[in-house]
């Protein structure tokens, strides 16, 4: 399954909304106290300041660090298990010195999933000026508005896909709080798909869940938002349903017809 930008924004709004914490060298797994023991003896001087207040407030919580929360999305599969990958396990500053596209911050484009940084820390651009960031041990995961901290670079994480809009301004994806005669019609083929949506034009938490359930039953990235893969889908899978209506519908006129056919031997 391809990890996209817009997947990364999504990780990152749920880490943002549970509240995960902070500890040096994590990726969000759950610490655990035998997760913490070694990340002390992994990394004494970036945790054992900060026991006190890592045993007080994220034992048995989700935790990253900021690299770590971009490589909790890399990792993280479809049924929410994590297997680390070593050809994408590299350091904040790694990852920024990898990355074939970036730029200084002041030309950052306006592209959720885009990553921002400063020397040693690496934080997800979500769009409308904010960030969420790992931002450290006695914040956590936070969102923070990218004016107010001193980023210096952009980037394109090197290790997923990125869907820009076109020059033409329209979009490669529908997306929560989308409204318009588009929406209409992907909430269309979703009840063709098997949802039950008001067709009403606006992309909101219903129509968001019923894409999700359609990627999940395609074995795409549940991020319910309709990107060109996705749309793809619901026209094939429509066009499936509608070839197979069509071939009910040409049996029962065959039927139709050997009926009145029978009829007009028995009249006869």
């Amino acid at each position: 399954m391809k990890k996209t930008n817009l997947g990364l924004v999504e990780f990152a709004k749920k880490a943002r909304d549970m509240k995960a914490g902070y500890v040096y060298g994590t990726f969000g797994q759950i610490l655990t106290p035998s997760l913490l023991d070694y990340k002390r003896k992994q990394y004494p001087y970036q945790v054992e300041r900060y026991i006190d207040f890592i045993k007080q407030h994220y034992l048995n919580k989700v935790t990253y660090d900021c690299v770590g929360l971009i490589k909790g999305y890399l990792w993280t599969n479809q049924n929410g298990s994590i297997v680390y990958d070593a050809s994408t396990d590299v350091s904040a500053d790694g990852m920024f010195n990898k990355a074939t596209v970036k730029g200084d911050i002041k030309t950052i484009p306006e592209v959720p999933g885009i990553c921002v940084r400063r020397p040693g820390h690496i934080g997800v651009y979500i769009g409308n000026g904010k960030v969420i960031e790992a931002k450290g041990t006695t914040s956590g995961v936070v969102e923070t508005e990218l004016k107010k901290f001193p980023w210096t670079h952009w980037l394109e994480c090197p290790f997923i896909k990125y869907i820009r809009e076109d020059k033409g301004g329209t979009s490669d994806m529908f997306k929560n709080g989308d409204r318009g005669e588009r929406i209409k019609v992907v909430q269309t083929l979703l009840n063709i798909a098997g949802a039950d949506l008001a067709v009403d034009g606006v992309f909101g938490p219903k129509t968001e869940a019923a894409v999700k359930n359609f990627q999940s039953k395609r074995n795409l990235e549940p991020t319910g938002q309709v990107d060109t893969v996705t749309m793809c889908d619901l026209s094939s899978v429509n066009l499936e349903k509608a070839t197979g209506q069509l071939e009910k519908m040409v049996s029962h006129l065959r039927d139709i017809k050997a009926a009145y056919e029978n009829l007009g031997r028995v009249i006869g």
